[in-house]
């Protein structure tokens, strides 16, 4: 039985491990997404793009982009 116990536990740690390096590698490439996102929409503003569409190729909303936008503009000063 203990060694049952063990097995159950031992799989269990392993199984939770698994999840979680899912879990930190698709918060990783979401993360890298909305940072490339980020640096793409400060280029199309550039170019005279409206925010409107900017907002509509990277699936994200116009505040957003307003404020990667804004921060942008902040940072350069």
């Amino acid at each position: 039985m203990c060694r049952e116990m063990e097995q159950i536990y031992k799989e269990g740690i392993e199984e939770g491990i698994e999840k979680g390096i899912e879990k930190g590698i698709e918060k990783g490439i979401k993360k890298g997404e909305m940072k490339k996102a980020k640096e793409a929409s400060f280029i199309l503003a550039d170019m005279g793009l409206p925010l409107e569409q900017i907002a509509q190729a990277f699936h994200v909303d116009v505040p957003l982009i307003q404020e990667w936008i804004t921060e942008n503009i902040s940072a350069a000063k």
